[in-house]
């Protein structure tokens, strides 16, 4: 057995989700020898282990987690084709469809979607999340009217609209002595942990840090490259370091986290929501929402959580 299919990818998401056959088995539908030999089957075509069981536990492999988020992605995708082969045309004049770097969630979209909402119930709103990357690919595949995410070259037949770019802040942990200062020098982070976005993903950014702490003679005791913002401050609620993060980050509340302004201008990348020439009225007033509620508010984008 060489190839995958749905039902595998179901019977994977259901033991990784309850950590027990039996459970899963009934939530598939299936006895449990035959999802047991469906997992099997699973781990013979991708040459790995995707869980660890004893007679007690059920566990992911770092295969397995791996393998999750991918196949929760998969599964929307194929629920969200599931319903636009069910609805009619009628249907679809007022379906929208985005695509949106993760921390976009935080604060623009929600704002616009509500005012969408407000205008006309009847909208229907298939929203995924996705990096950077794959969100201009899915444009360039038509399989979403809008995106928003960090700003790239237009594709051909397309429109984008670019936002200011986003000053950043320091995220700290609420027992760090500099956190009793309402606004903060990077020469008060000499020799600490220094947690940053990996320079492929944001490199205006890190640039313009690695720049000031030169100026000021400031020299991390280490520094730790991650992929997200989200990540960023998991790692400080953890403790293991400062961040500079952007301005929107805030509204990801952690309560052993605390925020404060940067003496020294540090910027984010800029970004972008861009939508195909063709786009339906529907995908176009969207965009309008989006314009006028971040010049209104001066809300702004944080970094995608994805190149």
């Amino acid at each position: 057995m060489n190839r995958l299919d749905i039902n595998h990818i179901a019977s994977f998401l259901a033991v990784a989700d309850e950590l027990n056959y039996g459970r899963a088995a009934k939530r598939v539908g299936i006895s449990q020898p035959s999802l047991s030999l469906r997992i099997q089957n699973m781990e013979r075509a991708l040459g790995s282990a995707l869980f660890e069981r004893d007679s007690r536990n059920v566990r992911l492999t770092p295969m397995g987690r791996w393998l999750l988020d991918e196949a929760r992605r998969l599964q929307a995708n194929i629920e969200r084709i599931q319903r636009m082969s069910v609805d009619g045309g009628a249907a679809r004049e007022w379906r929208l469809t985005v695509a949106a770097v993760p921390s976009a969630l935080y604060r623009l979209l929600p704002a616009a979607l509500a005012r969408m909402r407000e205008t006309d119930p009847r909208v229907h709103f298939e929203i995924t999340e996705a990096g950077s990357a794959d969100a201009w690919q899915m444009l360039r595949r038509k399989s979403v009217d809008v995106i928003v995410c960090r700003a790239g070259v237009a594709i051909p037949q397309s429109h984008m609209h670019i936002f200011p770019s986003e000053s950043c802040m320091v995220a700290l942990p609420r027992d760090h002595p500099a956190a009793r200062d309402p606004q903060i020098s990077l020469a008060a982070l000499n020799h600490a942990d220094l947690i940053v976005l990996a320079a492929r993903l944001a490199p205006r950014y890190r640039e313009e840090i690695q720049l000031n702490l030169r100026r000021l003679n400031v020299t991390p005791r280490s520094i730790h490259e991650v992929l997200s913002v989200t990540s960023q401050i998991a790692l400080v609620a953890a403790g293991f370091g400062v961040a500079i993060v952007p301005e929107s980050a805030q509204n990801q509340e952690q309560a052993s986290v605390i925020f404060r302004r940067l003496v020294e201008n540090i910027t984010t990348v800029e970004h972008c929501v861009c939508w195909h020439s063709e786009s339906t009225a529907l995908a176009e007033k969207f965009v309008q929402a989006l314009k006028e509620i971040h010049e209104r508010s001066d809300a702004t984008i944080s970094m995608p959580d994805a190149v």
